[in-house]
């Protein structure tokens, strides 16, 4: 129970999980309903109004059901809403059924949803209108003997089934998150890899030409990198990537993406910066790698392109093209320089 009050950072409800949300509660709302409209033809010793209750309960819950069937996929504002009625719905369920019976284990379907999909906080909510409704339904209405004996149970089995499920919930969402930060980053470095990096800048493209605004690469090589390790050995050559990737990371701002593409090439994509501030970063990253690792036993120089997004630019290939073109062309020139790619190069 301890990290169910812990603030939210894990789970947060995607469109798909919405989608699935969507379905469960078409599923809970048919199942219930069909329940009930059983209960009401097939168990003994219910009184005429008992069963007529049972049987317009299942019937509005299979028409909840329907609607929920023919409506879109909602926001996630709805899909809490819609947790709210089924809690709400079951409590009228409880309070017409005398006795209770088997009646309150309804209430494990809308709170287990909440335990899986929503936040913590959206989960404690629930755990609370749960609570409040239970008590509601069983003392609220009518004159039924041994409630306390019905509720305390209940209450226990359901907070610690749900803590039970959500702790399972954010075990796994811990594991998928450790696959995809594997998937998508290099290892050597924790800098992004090359096809996070080609997916990223694919959407920071889209978004440029969308809002007309600039978007600038930096193609960064690792001047004489075979040398250092011929030289030193590969583990000091790792150390030495690791050193520039940590540069790299201090230069950046937030929404900057600094990636490993291969070897001792790194490249930056900055939305938003035109080719002269994109310059600018470059030629401090430059210097700064050649201030970190003076002392180093490997000291490092680097080499940087620089290039633009244009209109006739098709994809990220063309322009970390570009960028590269730069690049080599500061290495031929004697490297440890940067090389703007001008417009027509």
């Amino acid at each position: 129970m301890q990290r169910l009050l812990r603030s939210d950072v894990r789970i947060h409800p995607t469109s798909d999980d919405l989608a699935l949300m969507r379905i469960v509660a078409i599923l809970q709302y048919l199942v219930g309903g069909l329940t009930l409209v059983l209960a009401a033809v097939v168990l003994p010793g219910q009184d005429e109004t008992g069963r007529d209750a049972y049987l317009a309960l299942g019937g509005v819950a299979v028409l909840l059901a329907g609607v929920r069937w023919l409506r879109p996929v909602g926001t996630l504002l709805q899909a809490r809403l819609s947790n709210v009625a089924g809690l709400a719905f079951i409590g009228v369920i409880v309070a017409v059924s005398h006795p209770v019976g088997a009646t309150p284990a309804f209430y494990l379907w809308p709170v287990l949803t909440a335990a899986y999909f929503l936040r913590r906080r959206d989960l404690l909510i629930v755990l609370g209108l749960f609570v409040v409704t239970f008590a509601v339904a069983l003392w609220g209405w009518g004159d039924q003997g041994g409630r306390a004996q019905v509720y305390v149970p209940m209450i226990l089995v359901v907070v610690g089934v749900t803590a039970l499920v959500r702790l399972l919930r954010e075990s796994l969402a811990e594991v998928i998150g450790g696959l995809h930060h594997t998937a998508s980053t290099d290892h050597l470095t924790g800098l992004a890899n090359r096809a996070t990096f080609e997916a990223m800048l694919a959407r920071e493209m889209a978004r440029a030409r969308r809002n007309g605004s600039a978007l600038c690469i930096v193609a960064l090589d690792v001047d004489h990198f075979k040398a250092v390790n011929d030289r030193h050995g590969h583990a000091t050559g790792d150390v030495a990537l690791r050193r520039c990737a940590a540069v790299l990371a201090s230069e950046c701002r937030g929404v900057d993406l600094p990636a490993r593409i291969g070897g001792e090439e790194f490249v930056i994509a900055l939305p938003d910066t035109e080719l002269a501030a994109a310059e600018r970063f470059a030629e401090r990253v430059r210097a700064r790698v050649a201030t970190a690792t003076a002392g180093d036993d490997a000291p490092l120089t680097v080499s940087c392109g620089v290039a633009g997004l244009r209109d006739d630019h098709d994809g990220p290939a063309q322009l970390v093209a570009l960028a590269d073109g730069a690049l080599y062309e500061a290495k031929r020139s004697g490297r440890n320089q940067t090389v703007v790619a001008r417009p027509g190069a």
